[in-house]
């Protein structure tokens, strides 16, 4: 398995029923001056079919189209499939496996961190309320990812 370049912008995907909180992470993505590319799905019906998508032009040269993610983040209350839902489905698939996903919630509870923890998250992050606090989180994510070696 090679690893990509950890000082790159790799992509972001972010799953997430509210077009505010995905406008917003954009934003504070680009307002903290990082250039990662933020790939959006609106639920995790959509973000399973994107990162299978991905996975299938991996490698045939039109990834560019549906580049992997370097990271995925999901918000935990959606409709249909939940953030613990998508998070299980991804580490069922062996291929999607190795992908680190960062589950957001609004309201984080001690079952629902543990859950989450159980089903492989790298981390459960409360989802910040103020522009402020969501542009440091996005430094946050990236100083640290920047670090660790990806699939």
């Amino acid at each position: 398995m090679a690893v990509t370049d950890s000082t790159s912008d790799f992509p972001i995907l972010l799953v997430d029923d509210d077009d505010l909180d995905i406008k917003s992470f954009r934003w504070a993505f680009q307002n903290a001056g990082l250039d990662h590319p933020i790939l959006a799905a609106s639920d995790g019906a959509s973000a399973m079919k994107y990162l299978r998508l991905a996975e299938r032009h991996r490698g045939d040269g039109s990834s560019e189209h549906a580049p992997r993610p370097g990271l995925v983040l999901i918000d935990y209350r959606m409709p249909r499939l939940n953030g613990l839902d998508v998070l299980r489905l991804i580490r069922s698939d062996p291929v999607l496996d190795p992908i680190p996903v960062l589950i957001m919630t609004t309201c984080v509870n001690s079952q629902q961190t543990k859950d989450c923890y159980r089903a492989g998250a790298a981390g459960v992050l409360q989802k910040p309320s103020e522009l402020e606090e969501l542009e440091n989180t996005a430094r946050i994510i990236h100083a640290y990812w920047s670090l660790c070696a990806l699939p």
